[in-house]
């Protein structure tokens, strides 16, 4: 067990590396968010059996995404491949774990990755991997949706090239969740003298009301500036519209539980285009 129930802080941090220019992207951004949080970095890069499986195959072929080039493949190639892809994924975290002063740990596995994703998450406190693998498209990929809808662990999602950077966003719907998304907020920002921008989502504007005051009730507490935005039975276009029109730079938001909220925040994550940390 993670030591994050012990003490309430994230303590261990998973960043999952596969040979996907994606979850290269976000290994610069898990190593400083691990260096603001004191947290231990474990990196750990997968290797795909189905690429493997598939480049057995005699019609085997990799077509270069850049040039449009047809490389014939084999299993021999592909070993090669993905062994040169770890070590230098390796030699990626060693050289950014010395240069943030992190303590770090570096595993490689084999297996199929929303698996071995699942099974690394075991020990950890919070995962971050790319949303969306080897595709360009903006939409959430296979990984990241599973992680979403099956790990009980945190999760910080990067679409490529993006940092976890202020503004932030908040989104409260008085959920234990979202009570505790405040806490890990407050914790983050306690050195920065920066403000929780909370989008209060709520069916009726007597809801709204009340939970605002709730959160006020957790500010009286707590040393941190807060502002307020209401929204009334938001769908997901348009909650993903306000968050567009304010210029939030990352978003922290309280995990789904059922199907149907999954559902829900995948649809709503492909509408924003930012680090979104999801809050169990």
């Amino acid at each position: 067990m993670s030591e994050e129930s012990q003490e309430g802080g994230i303590r261990k941090i998973l960043i999952v590396l596969d040979a996907s220019p994606n979850s290269i992207a976000a290994l610069g951004a898990a190593a400083e968010l691990a260096s603001l949080l004191d947290a231990e970095l474990t990196a750990v890069y997968i290797e795909d059996i189905n690429l493997l499986r598939y480049s057995s195959f005699p019609f085997a072929r990799e077509v270069s995404y850049y040039s449009a080039r047809v490389i014939e493949q084999n299993q021999q190639t592909m070993e090669l491949q993905l062994r040169a892809q770890a070590s230098r994924a390796r030699k990626a975290v060693q050289s950014i774990a010395e240069r943030h002063s992190l303590r770090s740990e570096f595993r490689v596995v084999r297996g199929l990755i929303p698996a071995e994703v699942l099974k690394a998450a075991v020990d950890v406190d919070l995962i971050i991997l790319g949303r969306a693998g080897w595709s360009h498209r903006r939409r959430l990929g296979s990984t990241a949706k599973l992680v979403i809808a099956q790990s009980p662990r945190h999760a910080l999602i990067f679409p490529q090239g993006q940092k976890f950077r202020l503004p932030l966003g908040l989104i409260f719907d008085g959920t234990v969740a979202s009570m505790r998304a405040l806490t890990f907020a407050n914790n983050l920002l306690k050195d920065q003298q920066a403000e929780i921008a909370v989008i209060i989502l709520a069916q009726e504007i007597h809801q709204a009301r009340e939970l605002q005051k709730e959160i006020e009730n957790w500010v009286d507490e707590h040393d941190q500036q807060v502002s307020y935005h209401w929204l009334i039975g938001p769908d997901t276009r348009r909650l993903g519209a306000f968050i567009r029109s304010e210029g939030y730079r990352s978003l922290i938001l309280p995990a789904p539980v059922e199907p149907v909220a999954i559902e829900t925040i995948t649809a709503f994550m492909d509408e924003v285009e930012i680090p979104v940390l999801l809050i169990r």
